[in-house]
């Protein structure tokens, strides 16, 4: 008994401390996060019976063509259509999701202040008000804001993990798991919102970019990415198709030729940005939508979509709606950099209009020093400082592999905010707000790479 006694105490002599206190702070954290959430109601809001009545039904493969994509209603389907269920799992979820990424960032990072800073970041991230405000919603966006964080992470371990494995048997293998996990991470967060995809595709050709010239040696990279693009490609696709009768609520009364997931958001972008505007309207007069006026002068858009009287410009919507609207968003450049500039908060999903998806009896504001620390993550005037420096730190740090990988997170989020922005002009701030945090982590893991470099240059 002796023995065994003095064989434990000799394993714990061997954990690194800074183990123990990881895990203090952990378990610390989700005490915290517990009475926080648990002060909040649930919300539940029109969209939510788009996730809700899938859920209920048995699957089918035309479920990937549905007006919501198939991840957010095969969970419900598997925590249970009870809303109770439903955001319990997304608050702890997203808990966990959030602490897996502090944790490989930490272990990413070499100095000690560079890891207390990376905790301290991670820890604004996980706590912000929107995102424990969007956990109890039953909205698509806590658990697409998880399984990005559970991205990020992966991506940053296929970093920064097996280069520090000696072995080069191990190193292979280990590289080749995160890969594994990494796709099959990206899969789902692409089939959980549309946009996903164009961030994974802009990810995807960045990484190539920074990979240089392919070799024998990258076939996983390539074989990885492969894949990864065509996933994304399929789910840009599935958003054209018109699924079969769906006997969902948000189709009672559609015109069928209307159904496809991708054309609502196109006719709402057709209905706020071209209608109000006689040259949109004129460009698309000539590019074949018929009875344009009297469609610029229907008050209720619901007209649009059920009215068989339509029909023919039902149709067109369908089949040309898209591509038109973007050959006209393409001719007025200078227009849609305005846009961007305008904009700018909703770009990054950081603007005030989305307190309507929070719940309405939300933490914030209970405790005045609370509201003022944890919103850093959201707070324009720290995006502002954090954007001054981003060039100025990603061109010193540019041989660094997580500043590149930071610089990717800012560039293929933006990218995605901007698909995001122009594909539905229905709360535009809450559809950016995944990719808006991509950017924002961005610029918060560049700075956090160069104090690490900076506390290891400095002398002891």
């Amino acid at each position: 008994m002796a023995e065994n006694t003095s064989t434990w105490r000799a394993r714990l002599a061997r954990i690194p401390p800074s183990v123990f206190a990881g895990a203090a702070v952990i378990a610390a954290a989700a005490i915290a996060y517990g009475w926080l959430t648990s002060r909040q109601s649930i919300r539940v809001l029109f969209d939510s019976a788009a996730y809700l009545e899938p859920a209920s039904q048995s699957w089918s493969w035309s479920q990937l063509f549905y007006p919501k994509p198939p991840v957010i209603p095969l969970v419900y389907r598997w925590v249970g259509t009870d809303p109770i269920d439903i955001v319990w799992f997304q608050e702890w979820f997203g808990f966990v999701a959030w602490a897996v990424l502090g944790v490989v960032l930490v272990s990413a990072l070499r100095s000690r202040r560079a890891r207390i800073a990376a905790t301290l970041v991670t820890l604004a991230f996980a706590f912000a008000p929107l995102r424990l405000g969007y956990a109890d919603a039953l909205l698509s966006e806590s658990i697409n804001d998880s399984l990005m964080a559970l991205s990020l992470a992966a991506a940053i371990a296929l970093l920064v993990v097996p280069e520090r494995i000696a072995d080069e048997r191990r190193r292979r293998w280990a590289r080749v798991a995160l890969q594994v996990v990494l796709v099959a991470v990206l899969a789902a967060w692409m089939f959980t919102r549309d946009t996903n995809a164009v961030v994974a595709l802009c990810g995807v050709a960045i990484a190539n970019v920074y990979g240089g010239r392919p070799r024998r040696a990258h076939i996983g990279r390539l074989v990885a990415s492969g894949v990864v693009a065509a996933v994304a490609i399929f789910v840009m696709w599935s958003t054209s198709v018109i699924p079969p009768p769906t006997r969902l609520s948000v189709h009672d009364g559609w015109q069928r030729d209307l159904t496809a997931r991708g054309t609502f958001s196109t006719l709402n972008s057709i209905v706020d940005r071209v209608f109000p505007d006689p040259e949109a309207r004129a460009f698309f007069a000539d590019h074949g939508l018929v009875a344009v006026e009297d469609l610029a002068r229907i008050q209720d858009r619901n007209e649009i979509i059920k009215d068989p009287r339509y029909a023919e410009s039902q149709r067109w919507i369908a089949e040309h709606g898209r591509g038109v609207y973007i050959r006209w968003l393409a001719t007025h450049p200078l227009e849609r950099l305005e846009d961007q500039v305008t904009y700018f908060w909703s770009l990054l999903g950081v603007h005030a209009e989305q307190t309507y998806s929070m719940p309405t009896r939300m933490w914030v504001g209970r405790r005045s020093l609370l509201r003022r620390v944890l919103p850093v993550t959201t707070s324009k005037p720290v995006i502002l400082v954090l954007l001054v420096v981003f060039p100025v730190v990603v061109w010193r740090m540019r041989r660094d592999s997580l500043a590149r990988f930071a610089l990717g997170c800012v560039l293929a989020g933006w990218i995605g905010s901007i698909a995001a922005f122009y594909a539905d002009t229905s709360e535009p701030t809450r559809h950016c707000y995944g990719s808006g945090q991509q950017v924002i982590f961005g610029l918060f893991l560049v700075v956090l790479v160069w104090f690490d470099a900076r506390s290891r240059a400095a002398p002891r």
